[in-house]
């Protein structure tokens, strides 16, 4: 679908055009911003936004593995194009816009850490934590909840992975595996130390609530 030669770039070109939106798009000048974000899929990464919204994240996978080396890399920046875009949107108001844009950036996201086959540092992960939060207010998939669950908590990062397996209890329909599993993961980390709770973004009151929560959604 897709010519690879658009993406042969090297990865130091696409960090410093990352760099460059990253100041466009904190101008505040939306206009400007989104006309240069909205040409940079084309032009840095080869795949038009309105191909790109269409197109299954395996087929976007693929076209950016060029077998040259930053696979991992080029699939992460991605989605920090899309991140940032969708965050214009957000401001807004548009969350539909939004939403869709925030979707593809955490299915890359999960994508490219696999891609990696290497734990998720904190500079990964860290970024998209904001529009994680606004796709669990906003009731993502089942599926992508419970693999960034599985990244989170990897981390280390216990809080959000804590309001990734709520979300994903009060999402799932059955429960019951989702249930087992957060209460398992939240008994374990009742017996953390204080400051591992606390480098973790959590503490023993929310832990106890959120137990407290998947309680009263078994009966």
């Amino acid at each position: 679908m897709f010519q690879k030669d658009f993406i042969k770039r090297s990865f130091s070109f696409i960090q410093a055009t990352l760099a460059r939106l990253r100041g466009v798009a904190l101008e505040g000048d939306v206009d400007v911003a989104r006309e240069e974000i909205t040409d940079a899929y084309a032009r840095v990464f080869g795949i038009p936004l309105s191909l790109l919204s269409l197109s299954p994240v395996s087929d976007i996978v693929d076209l950016l593995s060029t077998n040259e080396g930053d696979d991992a890399e080029r699939i992460l920046s991605l989605a920090e194009l899309l991140k940032m875009d969708g965050e214009i949107y957000q401001k807004e108001g548009d969350v539909e816009e939004a939403q869709w844009r925030f979707d593809l950036a955490l299915e890359l996201l999960i994508a490219g850490v696999e891609v990696s086959n290497q734990p998720a540092a904190d500079e990964i992960l860290d970024p998209f934590e904001p529009i994680v939060l606004f796709s669990i207010q906003n009731q993502t998939s089942l599926e992508r909840l419970a693999a960034l669950y599985a990244l989170y908590r990897e981390a280390g990062n216990y809080g959000l992975a804590k309001d990734l397996i709520v979300a994903f209890v009060e999402t799932d329909g059955s429960k019951s595996e989702g249930i087992d599993e957060g209460t398992a993961f939240l008994s374990d980390l009742r017996s953390r130390a204080d400051e591992e709770l606390e480098r973790g973004n959590t503490n023993r009151q929310e832990i106890e609530e959120a137990l407290e929560i998947l309680d009263a959604l078994r009966d």
